[in-house]
């Protein structure tokens, strides 16, 4: 570390200072390499070292043998040693192993078996203690060589490190715990496999350490100061707050980041090494001691020619080397001056690295080899080395006068434009120092590349002194970014001012090299990227000026805005970075923008002068000049608008004048304004109409020194003058009447109106408006008399008063309005002591009394208590009264389900349950209302005074002349009447629950109706289909629950006043009685007292409701017949019996389309029930079809039952004949084949199978879809039927499969069987013709012979025919099988056909003899000659069908 930071300074290493002096180049200039000489010299002397392990891996091999006994205590040991350490491990400890573990993504146990068998394992408590070991590091790597890698402790510097270090470090004194390990101790790891420490050294500084570094905010004693606050803050609120870092910090910030990357560069340098090849004779090189060994070797042909090849090889590595160092380098076009120090100190170490191995032992003692033999390669050699040599000095002096520009390099990274203009003298002074001095580098492309980096490098500092915290560029706020950029323009000015100084310097002193550089290529791209932030600065100008577009409130001027926002935004949208000088698209885009924003100014005067072209007031073209002059960028012309709008001004001076003269009588007075206000406030307006603009024309002096203009001056002032004159005579007139606008505050407080006899308050409005114009001469800042003065004083108390009044009389009028009329009469005592308390405003007190105050309070006590009186007896009446009067009348004296129907015995139920809840309920409401009207009466008489009882006592008794017996007497009546309104209700609810509706009610009326009321069932009573229960029984029902509402109030008591009135009425028509009686009239006396209910029941309206209930259900016979009717089209269900139809339509040869046919109509006909709708309703009745179609569904799965069953039975006579058929054929083809008979019966059944085989195909296929068709509408048997199908098939194809094999037997045992046949056939052609010969010579048709005797040839020839058919059968079914040609027998067929028609002949004859013999035997008595003449007729048909088929066989032989 100390050689390299002594490189770093410039001084000389400890190699190069014991070197002798040597025109070769050294590094005591070159930046921090890593030499690799020593590790070759190393190499050289010794093997190559393996790194040193710990001790408890690596151990001294001794040749101690240790035994079995000496293993297992040492086994001991260390497991009680493993154990003692596992028992000291703590949270503590865990911590680090998990960390760790995580690390190396291991097991935690893994690295307790690594530490645990540690013998460093006491590093670690060390590191907890206080003021304890700093650091604690593991290596994870490979210490044996064999692949297999350890986790151990190390000090740092015991072992080499190869694999990967793990370290923890503590930032703190104080003892580690388990508490505060988590932020006291610091994790952190370094991979150094493949031997990459350096760089790994480098990524951890510069991935963790350095940005640690500048994220730290509290350097101690290095923070600068932060500045006093007035609060006097404490030491703990200062470091909260961030401090600026110092100086020193900056300093040591940039030098750690100088030092990362002076490590990259190394590791850079280290990686594009060039290492010279081995061929294999290093260890032959080792061993030259002496001139001798190297004669040796040049004499021996074969190391010779290795030597050569090895020099050979060197020579190529190093011209490659070469060739690549002369290549044109290939560069970014924006690298600043730092990479050009970097590819020379790269270079230099390159050639360094060269040089040394050309000067190694070894490759000396190739050389010396070469030259013993004079070799000719080494020409070339030398060659190589000098051109090394040249190299390395050029890449040394390079890099020594590049050194001298790196102070700079850092301002012009780091550096804002405004700093970096101090430090270009110098740095220009520097470059003309190595122009003028250095030995390679004073070239004139070499400093002109130097220029253009320095100047890239400015650039690029420039940029990101722009974007500096943002983004993009148009974040900035306008002032700052205007300043970057100028700033950045005026380094490149300066920049190119400084060069021009040294160049005129330098042109001053002939003798020194001259700038004689491009200047348009080093200052080009300055320039280029100066012009783009002047266009830039530009834009944003101009976006400034424009700005205040958003600002303008002008009708139509949004578009305008829409479209400078839209410029803007896409402006400052563009995707690319429009700092970048050498990005073409920003100059298309600036010039659009320039094209856009000259469109823009356009589009501002094209809407300017639309807006002038529009007939406009003179204010609002006044308005509109302003806005539009405050729009900077515009530009626009003005001049011509304002000479328009000064003539329109003059117009209208002469429209005010005219407006003046035609309205200054009777001018509009603008709202809640007095009239002389009024007057003077028009006046003011106008003149302000005036004033306003002149006060815009007088800011434009050149507008005004128009002659016109002049003109309209004198109008101007001569208006003023007459409005100003107006003003003053209104406001004198005002004035001399304000006294007699005085004299209205003398009236009375309270009027009483002639007609109605209304009270209302007596106020004078014009005293309010005196008071008014007072206050608002006041604010318009004219005089105003002491008199108006005082009326403003008392303002308040007089609209108090006025106030006060009018709600006493509102609150008076309010009360006497909410007490109800019923209570008016009873109420009248208390209102008429209100009117004596008001009448003292009416007679004697005026506006100006002092005790209008008193007044008022004292008629507010008498409201109060007239208020407090109607709110009890009004809640007594709301509350008690009519809330139970209301209740009453809506009293439900049924109970209809809101629901569903319900059937006829439920609805007498539920009647008869809320006749009786009501009638108790009934009764008790009726008894508190009474309760309640005579509490009422008597709250009201208490509060009486004894005059006033007295005044009532007078008429007591009589409804008109006692208003509290009318009261009672209305009271009696309301409770009747709500007793009639419940009853009503009740039956009407009845009667719009059991309202029918037909065609020609309304759809409204339709949509509006309930669910119906009672519950009927359709039923099937076979042949008919009824309704149960019958309509009449319905009807019926519901005059039973009628009466039994009628009845409700039977027990409910009358009202004690009732029975009264009702016998006081008696007793007058009794005493009317009496007189008519004494005029000689007869009257029948009646009793006046009824019961309630009587008197419910005669109501007309409960009358009218029960006639028509009377009726309502039996109405509907028609419809109820209608719909009963529907259901005789599924007559036929229960018409006909399933199993005689069924038996039938089986005997017609059904296919199973047809049968399924009838099933399916079946099943649907059972859907389509169960589909039937479930009810119908009429009127107020619901026909429920659930019993009906409970009976229709089982009739319709009887039918498809039996037309099932049918075919199940019909399919099961089929199986049983295939069965059969199957089970024969199979035992028949297992019979075994022992002759051709057995062939001829295999052959026969083989020929039945083919035969059968389309009919039970056609026969197995129908059987299983029928079986698939009862399984699909879910028919089932247990006959096991379905289950024999599965099986038919089976049993088929296993046939068939047998058949085949017994095909396949007989091919088989066709040669043995084909002999036996040709033998057989020859023998039978011989029995043939000996049979054929003896038929036609000794046979039963011999001519002349006896018919008995033909009979018995017959029946011979028949058996010898018999055996001789059954050998034709079986030879001709031999020959088929064999493929033989089938031999035929004509005279055998012959013969066949005539033994037939002999046998029926013959037959025939023995019966005609048989029956005439028996005729014979008959007594005359038992003749039947009818029998005998059938018989004979018989026997006669029987002989003609014999000739017939006898003459067609001898047709058949003819042809």
């Amino acid at each position: 570390m100390a050689d390299t930071e002594q490189a770093q300074d410039g001084g000389p290493g400890e190699k190069e200072a014991n070197k002798p002096p040597s025109p070769k180049p050294d590094t005591e200039v070159a930046p921090p390499l890593v030499s690799v000489k020593s590790d070759d010299k190393d190499k050289k002397k010794t093997p190559a070292k393996a790194p040193a392990q710990p001790k408890v891996v690596a151990k001294k091999n001794t040749s101690n043998v240790m035994t079995g006994q000496d293993i297992k205590e040492m086994a001991k040991r260390a497991k009680a040693n493993r154990e003692e350490r596992q028992m000291q491990c703590d949270a503590r400890h865990q911590h680090i192993f998990r960390q760790l573990a995580d690390a190396l993504n291991l097991e935690v146990s893994a690295i307790e078996d690594f530490l645990f068998s540690d013998d460093r394992f006491d590093m670690i408590e060390p590191f907890f203690k206080e003021n304890g070991a700093r650091k604690l590091i593991f290596f994870y790597q490979d210490v044996q060589g064999n692949g297999h890698k350890k986790l151990f402790l190390t000090p740092g510097d015991a072992e080499g490190l190869n694999g990967i270090c793990l370290y923890f470090l503590r930032t703190t004194t104080k003892a580690i715990t388990p508490n505060n390990i988590g932020q006291e101790v610091n994790f952190g790891m370094m991979d150094c496999s493949d031997g990459k420490v350096l760089k790994s050294f480098e990524g951890y500084l510069s991935k963790i350490i350095l940005p640690a570094l500048k994220s730290l905010e509290a350097w101690g004693t290095m923070t600068m100061a932060k500045p006093e606050s007035a609060g006097g803050e404490d030491e703990e609120e200062a470091v909260k707050v961030k401090a600026p870092k110092s100086a020193q910090v900056e300093e040591f910030l940039e030098q750690v980041e100088k030092f990362v990357q002076n490590l990259l560069s190394a590791v850079n340098n280290m990686e594009g090494q060039v290492t010279l090849a081995e061929n294999g004779i290093g260890h032959v090189v080792d061993t030259f001691a002496s001139p001798a060994d190297y004669q040796a070797a040049a004499s021996n042909t074969e190391y010779l020619e290795k030597f050569e090849t090895l020099l050979a090889t060197w020579s190529k590595q190093i011209e490659q080397v070469l060739a690549e160092s002369e290549q044109m380098r290939r560069e970014a076009d924006d690298i600043g001056p730092t990479a050009e120090l970097n590819y020379w100190k790269s270079r230099m170490a390159k050639f360094n690295n060269l040089l040394e191995q050309m000067k190694s032992p070894r490759c000396k003692a190739v050389v010396g080899v070469l030259q013993c033999a004079k070799s000719k390669s080494l020409r070339r050699w030398k060659e190589l080395d000098g051109r090394i040599t040249d190299a390395a000095n050029e890449a040394k002096d390079n890099v020594k006068y590049l050194y001298t520009l790196d102070k700079f390099f850092g301002p012009l990274v780091k550096c804002t434009p405004a700093t970096m203009v101090e430090h270009i003298p110098s740095l220009m002074n520097a470059i003309r120092m190595i122009y003028s001095i250095s030995q390679y580098y004073n070239t004139s492309e070499r400093m002109t590349s130097l220029f253009v980096k320095v100047t890239n490098q400015m650039i690029t500092t420039c940029k990101a002194y722009i974007k500096h915290d943002v983004s993009k560029i148009w974040e900035h706020p306008r002032p700052v970014l205007l300043q970057r950029l100028n700033e950045c323009i005026q380094l490149n000015e300066e920049y190119q001012k400084q060069f021009q100084r040294t160049k005129e310097k330098l042109r001053e002193n002939p003798n020194e090299r001259q700038f004689e550089f491009s200047e348009n290529y080093i200052f080009g791209k300055f320039d280029t990227f100066c012009k783009r932030l002047e266009r830039i600065a530009d834009m944003i100008n101009t976006m400034e000026m424009f700005s205040g577009l958003g600002n303008v409130k002008i009708e139509g001027v949004e578009n305008i805005a829409v479209k400078y926002k839209t410029i803007v935004d896409a402006t400052k949208k563009k995707s690319y970075d429009i700092l970048d000088h050498r990005k073409a698209e920003f100059d298309t885009d600036y010039v659009e923008f320039r094209n856009q924003i000259d469109s823009l100014r356009s589009n501002i005067q094209t809407f300017m002068d639309n807006w002038f072209s529009r007939s406009l007031t003179t204010e609002k073209a006044v308005e509109l000049l302003t806005k539009f002059e405050s729009i900077g960028g515009a530009e626009l012309d003005m001049n011509e608008k304002y000479m328009r709008v000064l003539m329109n001004y003059g117009r209208d001076l002469e429209s005010i004048r005219k407006l003046y003269q035609k309205f200054k009588s009777e001018p509009l007075i603008p709202r809640n304004l007095p009239p002389v206000a009024g007057r003077i406030a028009w006046s003011r307006q106008l003149y302000r109409k005036i004033e306003h603009p002149m006060k815009v024309f007088k800011s434009k002096p050149e507008i005004l020194r128009h002659s016109e203009a002049k003109k309209i001056v004198r109008n101007y002032n001569k208006m003023a003058g007459v409005l100003l004159e107006y003003e003053m005579l209104y406001h004198r007139g005002w004035c001399r009447a304000v006294e007699a606008a005085k004299g209205g505050l003398n009236a009375s407080l309270l009027v009483r109106h002639p007609e109605t006899n209304e009270l209302y308050v007596n106020f004078d409005p014009q005293v309010l408006e005196l008071i008014q114009e007072s206050k608002c001469l006041q604010a318009m800042n004219l005089e105003v008399p002491e008199t108006a003065k005082s009326l403003i004083i008392k303002e308040e108390e007089i609209k108090a008063n006025n106030v006060a009044l009018r709600e006493m009389i509102e609150e008076y009028h309010r009360i006497k309005n909410e007490i109800p009329t019923v209570l008016q009469p009873p109420m009248k005592p208390f209102c008429d002591r209100v009117e004596d308390a008001l009448q003292p405003g009416i007679m004697a007190l005026t506006w100006t009394s002092l005790n209008v105050s008193n007044y008022i309070e004292n008629t507010y006590k008498v409201l109060n208590d007239l208020e407090k009186m109607s709110k009890v007896v009004r809640d007594i009446l709301d509350c008690r009264v009519e809330a139970n009067l209301a209740d009453m009348s809506i009293t439900a004296l049924c109970d209809l389900p809101e629901d569903e129907a319900v059937t006829m015995e439920t609805f007498l139920d539920l009647t008869t349950k809320a006749v009786d809840a009501a009638s108790k309920q009934l009764a008790n409401q009726s008894q508190l209302v009474e309760k309640a009207v005579y509490e009422l009466v008597d709250t009201m008489k208490g509060s009486l005074t004894p005059k006033e009882l007295t005044d009532l006592a007078e008429g007591e008794g009589q409804a008109d002349t006692d208003p509290y017996y009318a009261f009672l007497n209305y009271f009696t009546q309301r409770n009747t009447e709500a007793f009639v309104k419940c009853t009503r209700l009740s039956l009407d609810a009845i009667k719009r629950r059991l309202q029918t509706f037909n065609k020609y009610s309304k759809e409204a009326d339709k949509e509006d109706v309930k669910p119906p009321l009672f519950r009927a069932d359709i039923v099937l009573a076979i042949p008919n289909v009824v309704m149960k229960p019958s309509l009449e029984d319905l009807q019926s029902a519901l005059n039973k629950s009628v009466q039994m509402i009628l009845k409700t109030t039977q027990d409910i008591p009358q009202w004690e006043h009732l029975v009264h009135h009702q016998k006081q009425q008696q007793k007058e028509m009794e005493q009317m009685a009496a007189e008519n009686a004494d005029e000689g009239a007869k009257i029948m006396p009646t009793s006046m007292i009824k019961p309630l209910h009587k008197i419910i029941a005669e109501h007309k309206d409960v009358t009218k409701i029960v006639i028509a209930l009377n009726s309502i259900i039996t109405q509907n016979k028609m419809e109820v017949q209608e719909i009963l009717d529907l259901f005789t089209k599924d007559s036929h269900l229960w018409d006909k019996e399933p199993e005689e139809t069924v038996r039938q339509f089986m005997e017609s040869k059904p296919i199973l389309t047809e049968i399924e046919a009838q099933i399916r109509y079946y099943q649907k006909l059972e859907t389509e029930i169960e589909e039937m709708t479930p009810s119908y309703r009429v009127g107020a009745t619901l026909l429920t079809t659930d019993p009906l179609k409970l009976a229709l569904v089982t009739e319709a799965k009887n039918w498809k039952m039996a037309y099932a069953k049918a075919l199940n039975d019909y399919c099961a006579h089929e199986m049983d004949d295939i069965m059969e058929f199957i089970d024969n054929l199979t035992k028949r083809l297992s019979r075994p084949v022992k002759d051709l008979d057995d062939v001829r019966s295999h052959m026969a059944a083989l020929a039945e199978i083919r035969e059968a085989e389309i009919r039970i195909d056609m026969t197995i296929t129908p059987m299983e879809e029928s079986y698939a068709m009862l399984n699909k509408y879910n028919i089932f048997f247990n006959d096991g039927n379905a289950e024999r199908v599965d099986t038919l098939s089976y049993g088929w194809k296993k046939l068939t499969a047998q058949s085949q094999q017994v095909q396949e037997h007989l091919l088989k045992i066709q040669p043995e069987f084909k002999s036996d046949l040709l033998s057989g056939v020859e023998q039978f052609i011989k029995d043939n013709t000996e049979f054929v010969g003896d038929y036609d010579t000794k046979g039963p048709m011999e001519q002349g012979i006896h018919p008995r005797e033909a009979s018995d040839r017959l029946n011979i020839f028949q058996a010898r025919f018999d055996e001789l058919w059954r050998k034709y059968t079986t030879y001709s079914g031999g020959e088929e099988l064999f493929g033989l040609p089938v031999t035929q027998y004509p005279d055998l067929q012959r013969i066949r056909k005539e033994l037939n028609l002999l046998q029926k002949l013959y037959q025939l004859y023995n019966v005609v003899l048989e029956s005439v013999s028996g005729y014979q035997d008959i007594p005359w008595v038992e003749i039947d000659i009818e029998k005998i003449n059938n018989e004979l007729l018989d026997f006669g048909n029987k002989l003609v069908d014999i000739l017939y088929e006898s003459s067609v066989c001898f047709l058949d032989e003819v042809s």
